[in-house]
């Protein structure tokens, strides 16, 4: 079970994913010079409190397991151009 939000201590880029998915946006990282890590743990509780579009994230980096195995979606799900942490 995802622990709520408020338990996380953030790091800068999952405070600014959080702030941009919370009003709807793409949480964009295309342009930083290095892709930034965001925690799956922390993407997993963001789904709780995320607006119906649901979460979406460019140019990021996802550290952990990313369990969707429980999401109900009324769109398909995709992940573009993603690739394991090495």
């Amino acid at each position: 079970m995802a622990k709520p939000l408020y338990n996380f201590s953030l790091s800068g880029t999952e405070q600014s994913a959080r702030d941009r998915i919370l009003t709807g946006e793409v949480a964009d990282f295309m342009g930083a010079a290095e892709k930034p890590l965001l925690r799956a743990s922390f993407l997993d509780s963001l789904a709780i409190a995320a607006p119906p579009r649901g979460i979406r994230v460019r140019g990021a980096r996802i550290d952990g397991t990313l369990d969707l195995s429980d999401a109900s979606c009324r769109r398909s799900r995709s992940m573009i151009a993603t690739s394991p942490r090495r």
